[in-house]
């Protein structure tokens, strides 16, 4: 079980996944640095797939440090050893690393631990293992997958019914919709571009 096991979950309304453009790293820093305050980003996940090992840890030491400036919490979606390295406050697990035997043992140095899931069987694995908080996705239909059936408000509400935790809405959401999502059982919003100013 992870570290946060017991705790109370207090958790932010807007949870935000960084975006892979613009290239130029100041100006990505930058528009992060934004979103702290308009909409008012609660924590963040550090998902940049599109990177080397080395470019992404000295990318993510830099976010981290933007963030412990400014009080938010990082998460980092990426192999476990890389989270520990920066020494972020969470780690994000892809829904494929949340099924991997043995990750339960992997959780125990992070503070927070959250999970992407497409369904209800993620869903519980994420419960089972002892997560903080999950990401349900697609909730309706998004550039960043395309091929992928959203599920509408209504799936949502009766997927997170079937399990015992806290779970954000994910997919072709945005801040306006915060109110919507929480209607429909969601703990907040989970979103690239719809969390950027």
């Amino acid at each position: 079980m992870p570290a946060s096991a017991g705790k109370p979950r207090q958790l932010p309304d807007f949870y935000l996944i960084t975006p892979t453009q613009p290239d130029d790293w100041q100006a990505w820093l930058d528009l992060i640095r934004r979103s702290f305050f308009d909409p008012g980003v609660g924590w963040l996940q550090m998902r940049r797939h599109d990177l080397d090992d080395q470019s992404f840890l000295e990318l993510a030491t830099e976010l981290y440090a933007l963030c412990r400036e400014n009080g938010i919490p990082m998460l980092v979606n990426r192999e476990p050893w890389l989270a520990e390295q920066i020494a972020a406050d969470g780690l994000h697990l892809s829904e494929s690393r949340l099924f991997e035997k043995g990750i339960e043992q992997r959780l125990r140095p992070f503070a927070w631990v959250g999970a992407s899931c497409h369904g209800v069987e993620s869903l519980q694995r994420a419960a089972d293992i002892g997560v903080d908080f999950a990401v349900l996705s697609p909730v309706h239909s998004t550039p960043s997958h395309p091929g992928r059936q959203p599920i509408g408000w209504q799936g949502f509400a009766a997927t997170v019914a079937q399990v015992d935790l806290p779970v954000y809405a994910l997919g072709g959401v945005a801040a306006a919709d915060l109110h919507t999502a929480k209607v429909h059982g969601a703990q907040g919003i989970a979103a690239i571009r719809g969390l950027l100013p």
